[in-house]
């Protein structure tokens, strides 16, 4: 061993030191893009989703703020429904429900549905919720079928 394959901090790195450390890094770059290309070959498709932005409607409920902004309504069908609220950026759902939360709502936006799952992504600005004085928190569609579209 000469006295230039001996790592010193404060010293030039050998060249057998460097030709291993960039060739180990070619390696673990190449193995981790093999990887991550592998992984997402697996991945199942989500299946199909639905969001029509331009179609603004208002929907009836409970508000809950916790531990997330959603929406509980009920369907046509009288069982009960839950839609995460969200908005375009980050407008603060959660805190903009404050008072409201736990009280009969109108909620304003656009329905984003994938399956069984809903959301609504509300409005931006201050007027997308508002209490509702009636109160009633019945029948009010969250899933949209093909009939629902054509009648629309």
């Amino acid at each position: 061993m000469s006295k230039d394959d001996f790592f010193i901090g404060w010293a030039d790195t050998p060249k057998v030191d460097r030709r291993f450390f960039f060739g180990a890094g070619l390696g673990l770059m190449a193995g981790t893009a093999a990887t991550a290309g592998g992984i997402a070959a697996l991945q199942h498709p989500m299946g199909p989703g639905d969001w029509n932005m331009g179609e603004l409607r208002e929907w009836r409920g409970i508000a809950t703020a916790e531990p997330y902004a959603m929406l509980r309504t009920t369907d046509l069908d009288g069982t009960p429904r839950t839609a995460l609220l969200g908005c375009q950026g980050k407008c603060g759902v959660s805190a903009k429900i404050g008072a409201l939360a736990g009280k009969p709502v109108v909620v304003q936006g656009s329905l984003i549905q994938r399956g069984p799952h809903s959301m609504i992504a509300v409005i931006d600005g201050l007027d997308w919720i508002r209490e509702d004085k009636s109160g009633n928190v019945g029948a009010i569609p969250l899933h949209t079928t093909e009939r629902d579209m054509e009648v629309s």
